[in-house]
């Protein structure tokens, strides 16, 4: 229980350092971070959008500045919750004007989720850290377990998914001194989405595919995000991918804290025991 605490703390903090971050670039840069948060999928003129942004960004920065604090944390990440899912409601016009373009293909529909499922794992966190806060017990315990486990991983799922299915824009963002080809690494990459959401999905060492996608992202702000970020110090998508990435990695700690805390048996049986790790 004292790594659960442990993660669970440096989980937080990480998901409080990249929302703040996130809410600061928007309003430095004037516009959301299209790569995340893609909101021009609504059209080019939407009305109110400044204040939308000016909003959301305040929001984000406060709310993710409150969830550091124990005290006001469930207010916070329940602010950082509604923000984020209604971040991946911004690319869901896609689903319907890609395939006019791409056409009504598998791995069109996979890609145009990716942006969407990107948003909404942070929601989920964001809702574990809520319930964390409440100590709920009983047998509805169970049944809104299965629910969040089953759309955390169908999210990373997909993200596996769509690195067979653009392999070759995935591979080349990958450094070029990184040992292997880099089309081996992304879909080696991809298998491991897959097999933590399946993990994930199945209840099986569930608790051990949230650390290991923790450290799989961890790996990538450091291989990937960050030397792209020096080489380009003045793009808001390098800010906004490093600040994202942060987020999401928070976002697998609390996830793999709030698994472990999760109820072992079925709902028939009424009353709830925590799940060690």
């Amino acid at each position: 229980m004292r790594f659960t605490t442990r993660l669970a703390s440096i989980g937080g903090i990480l998901f409080a350092l990249g929302s703040v971050g996130s809410g600061i670039i928007d309003l430095l840069w004037g516009q959301f971070e299209a790569a995340h948060r893609p909101i021009q999928a609504w059209g080019d003129h939407i009305p109110g959008l400044t204040l939308l942004l000016c909003t959301s960004a305040v929001a984000l920065i406060a709310a993710g500045v409150i969830v550091a604090f124990e005290r006001f944390r469930r207010q916070g990440a329940i602010v950082l919750a509604t923000l984020y899912f209604v971040f991946s409601i911004f690319s869901l016009p896609r689903l319907l004007t890609a395939p006019r373009i791409l056409g009504h293909s598998f791995s069109v529909y996979v890609v145009v989720l990716v942006t969407s499922f990107q948003q909404l794992i942070l929601a989920i966190a964001a809702g574990c850290i809520v319930e964390n806060k409440c100590r709920v017990t009983g047998p509805c315990v169970f049944r809104r377990s299965v629910l969040v486990r089953g759309l955390f991983g169908i999210c990373l799922c997909d993200f596996g998914l769509a690195h067979f299915t653009s392999t070759k824009a995935v591979a080349a963002i990958i450094p070029i001194w990184m040992p292997f080809n880099a089309t081996f690494l992304t879909l080696i990459s991809g298998i491991a989405f897959i097999l933590f959401g399946a993990a994930i999905l199945l209840r099986r060492y569930d608790i051990w595919a949230a650390q290991g996608l923790g450290v799989m992202l961890a790996t990538f702000s450091v291989v990937v995000l960050m030397p792209r970020l020096l080489q380009n110090p003045h793009s808001q998508i390098a800010w906004g991918g490093n600040a994202y990435n942060i987020t999401a990695i928070g976002a697998a700690c609390v996830f793999a804290s709030w698994l472990s805390a999760q109820p072992s048996n079925s709902p028939a049986a009424g009353v709830v025991s925590p799940r060690g790790c």
